[in-house]
């Protein structure tokens, strides 16, 4: 496959068929940035190309019996395409009279929040779930569990827990980070929303959800800890730190394990970028020359190492693994590699 289009963001169908690939707002681009192109991975096609829009698309996710693609742009517009068609289905779901909502679609695609609030809305519909006037639900949103059922929302003082989709307070408990320390903090739920990871000032601390009781503490160098992550499994929690807040920082990215508080892996890397495979038997990562690098997390043994490099510029990289198939799509300024994951060959590039 070899199509003239500069790919950013990437997602597969829940069968791992179709990957949709967004734009970038990079110089280098072909295309505007409001597109959305359908590879068809099985054939080595272009399936279709989605533009029925003029703003950029800032994320995007299949629903979960792969039937609609729900695209969201930077004006809070929401909009949904058939995936038999790739036409949108009639309705716009959802159209904010904010020109700067930054919409989030949450986990199992059925709410989405409009901005940095928690207050939520269906995907289906666009509308609340709840009274949105209510001022309890304009607390800032943090994160939300892995299967879509946990919301977590702060506000200075406290931690807040709302069930899904009916915004029901469960329990809320002190937080942990002193006044002005949000600056530089990553927080994840894992996909039970019964562990809380939260990465700032030296190191990763995990929470009980429910009680707020302190399970391990992870220390590490002091610095920038970012892009948190639980596998799916919630064994492990990722993190990505760097010592330096320069803009040509280096990440060191750091695997450990919940329960035992043991490093599995720990890797020195130019990019924050890294991913657990499906099966949380792999991590993906970016080692010397810009290689995509898999490595066992039981052992710490590699796996495989990518035969070209990993095209990037100043931007992010972004990994998706393919839910079944041993693929792995990395997407940056320069487009979309597809790598097979246990020989390390690019087996398609979409640039």
């Amino acid at each position: 496959m070899n199509f003239p289009f500069n790919g950013f963001g990437t997602t597969f169908s829940p069968d791992g068929r179709f990957l949709a690939v967004r734009s970038s707002s990079s110089v280098t681009n072909t295309v505007p940035e409001s597109d959305i192109r359908i590879i068809d991975i099985i054939a080595g096609t272009q399936k279709a190309s989605l533009s029925g829009y003029r703003r950029a698309v800032t994320s995007m996710a299949f629903s979960t019996d792969g039937r609609e693609l729900i695209s969201a742009h930077p004006d809070g517009r929401l909009i949904a395409w058939d995936t038999t068609t790739w036409s949108p289905t009639g309705s716009l779901l959802f159209e904010s009279t904010d020109s700067d909502a930054n919409l989030k679609l949450l986990p199992g695609l059925r709410l989405f929040t409009p901005g940095e609030v928690s207050h939520t809305h269906s995907v289906a519909t666009g509308e609340p779930v709840q009274d949105s006037t209510d001022e309890k639900f304009f607390k800032t949103y943090q994160a939300v569990s892995g299967d879509g059922q946990l919301m977590l929302a702060a506000d200075d003082e406290r931690f807040w827990f709302y069930i899904l989709p009916g915004h029901d307070l469960r329990n809320s408990f002190p937080t942990p980070l002193k006044s002005g320390a949000w600056a530089n903090v990553s927080i994840a739920l894992d996909k039970a929303g019964e562990k809380l990871a939260i990465g700032y000032d030296t190191g990763i601390n995990i929470l009980d959800t429910k009680t707020g009781k302190e399970l391990s503490r992870f220390p590490l160098p002091k610095g920038i800890i970012g892009n948190i992550t639980f596998s799916s499994d919630g064994k492990y929690v990722g993190a990505a730190n760097s010592e330096s807040a320069a803009t040509d920082r280096r990440w060191t990215i750091s695997v450990l394990d919940t329960d035992s508080g043991k490093t599995v892996f720990s890797s020195r890397t130019d990019e924050s970028a890294y991913a657990f495979s499906p099966d949380n038997s792999t991590i993906a990562t970016l080692g010397g020359s810009d290689r995509l690098l898999i490595t066992r997390l039981a052992d710490g043994r590699q796996v495989s190492e990518s035969k070209v490099p990993v095209r990037k510029l100043s931007g992010p990289v972004y990994f998706t693994f393919h839910p079944s198939r041993r693929l792995l799509a990395a997407g940056s300024e320069y487009g979309i590699q597809i790598f097979d994951t246990a020989t390390g060959v690019q087996v398609a590039r979409i640039k």
